[in-house]
């Protein structure tokens, strides 16, 4: 999602959730607070599994674009198993992989008749896919109970793109940026070049 690799301008979106702490005591007594004595930081982590990438072993998995449009359609009718098939049941060429299904990456928007998810695609993208009660009663019921973190399989009716703000690099593109730093950094200098306390 990140492609600007290095230092950038700008606020970044990114994923986290807060996080409340309880301050101790002598965090109470150094900020002098006597009201309140909790915070809330916001908190993100990543995982990593040491082992061999399992994309590698399945020659037929979707990846990226792909995969994104798939996922949009729903795996709801798609590479059921046998004791679940009925008479209705048409076979199809597309398998099913959770390595290839989109994440839920804030708590899903409930409202009437419709539910919202947040969802990180396998192409890289974030997009709020929309699934309402006339799309299907399955998907629908399971958008209401799915939880953020939760993977997506049964598709949506309608998405949009969402923007992020990612940040700009700091390089000769922006010669605004430096040229504000740069102003920034003689106002400091000026304020503090020796003898500035003779001039009050």
């Amino acid at each position: 999602m990140y492609l600007n690799s290095g230092v950038s301008s700008g606020r970044k979106d990114f994923c986290h959730f807060p996080q409340r702490y309880i301050r101790p005591p002598f965090l109470q007594k150094l900020l002098d607070a006597k009201a309140r004595n909790h915070e809330d930081l916001k908190f993100s982590y990543i995982v990593f599994r040491r082992g061999i990438d399992e994309r590698k072993n399945f020659s037929d998995l979707l990846l990226g674009d792909t995969a994104t449009s798939q996922s949009f359609q729903g795996y709801e009718f798609h590479d059921i198993p046998e004791s679940h098939q009925n008479e209705d049941y048409v076979k199809t060429n597309v398998k099913f992989n959770t390595l290839s299904l989109p994440r839920v990456i804030l708590s899903p928007l409930k409202r009437h008749g419709h539910v919202t998810l947040d969802l990180c695609t396998p192409s890289g993208q974030i997009e709020r896919w929309t699934i309402p009660k006339s799309f299907s009663k399955v998907a629908y019921r399971d958008a209401r109970k799915s939880k953020w973190g939760d993977l997506w399989a049964l598709g949506a009716k309608t998405r949009v793109f969402k923007n992020l703000k990612l940040g700009n690099p700091i390089d000769a593109k922006y010669p605004k940026f430096e040229k504000n730093l740069k102003n920034k950094v003689n106002k400091i200098r000026y304020r503090f070049r020796p003898g500035w306390l003779q001039a009050f």
